[in-house]
């Protein structure tokens, strides 16, 4: 009778484990889509494009600019390196 009531307890804790999660899961999940329909209102939504957030003009379609470059310097490899060696195929027969 132990085994059965030692079941049970279990059974019932994970029962409510679950129910006091979704209940958790549902607030928020309220809360959250609140603050999205929030942030859609006063324009701030993911959707408006990054330009205009980051305090750039809007660009025509089909203009193209480069907005930041940096200066890099050429690549300078060591004179201890290795040699090149040209490779040649050679087909057997």
């Amino acid at each position: 009778m132990k085994f059965l009531n030692t079941i049970f307890i279990i059974i019932l804790v994970f029962y409510l484990i679950s129910l006091v999660g979704r209940a958790l899961l549902r607030g928020w999940v309220t809360k959250k889509s609140r603050e999205f329909e929030a942030a859609a209102r006063s324009g701030q939504g993911a959707w408006q494009g990054s330009a205009n957030r980051n305090g750039r003009k809007a660009r025509r379609e089909g203009e193209i600019t480069v907005d930041a470059t940096r200066y890099r310097e050429n690549k300078k490899i060591g004179g201890d390196v290795g040699d090149y060696v040209d490779y040649e195929e050679i087909k057997e027969q």
